[in-house]
């Protein structure tokens, strides 16, 4: 439930946006600051029909941001950076409840146990369409928390869509 009220929050927050990008004279999107750094809420086109909407401070990203990919008419993910890291991301299905996310991000040094080759981890769980978890663990990235490019990492637990753990599995 807790979750669930978490997504709900970030969901409404993203989609407005848009409607706190104006400030009396216009728009302010896509601004420099005074040493020529992104500031403010930017919008950059990622690919063809993929946009994303992200605040920043200092050029780097720093607080809320959304993807849309506007072929599939769609939000795809929504969440937060802080100081230019990743620190949530929820990943949403197309009918706008999140499919899975990505919290408590941290970065993987040389001698923290975890194997080589990756930059980041986080906790990583997936919903089902209910809203109940139906994976939490961890998982191993370098670019972006992609599940189908990271690697699932150390103890893993399954559940069953009344929340009773039904497996734990070490990966």
């Amino acid at each position: 439930m807790k979750c669930k009220n978490i997504w709900i929050s970030l969901l409404f927050a993203a989609t407005l946006l848009p409607v706190f990008a104006q400030e009396k004279g216009g728009m302010w999107i896509n601004r420099l600051d005074e040493s020529g750094q992104r500031t403010g809420w930017w919008t950059d086109t990622l690919s063809d029909c993929i946009v994303e909407r992200a605040r920043y401070a200092a050029g780097l990203k720093d607080g809320a941001f959304r993807r849309d990919n506007y072929l599939e008419g769609r939000m795809t993910m929504v969440g937060e950076y802080r100081g230019g890291e990743l620190k949530l991301v929820f990943f949403m299905r197309a009918d706008g409840t999140p499919a899975s996310s990505c919290s408590d991000v941290f970065r993987v040094g040389r001698d923290d146990g975890y194997p080589a080759g990756y930059a980041y981890g986080c906790r990583y769980v997936k919903f089902y369409p209910s809203g109940m978890v139906k994976s939490d663990g961890t998982l191993l990235w370098n670019d972006f928390p992609w599940p189908e490019k990271g690697r699932k990492y150390g103890v893993w637990k399954l559940f069953d869509e009344e929340g009773n753990v039904k497996e734990e599995r070490y990966d």
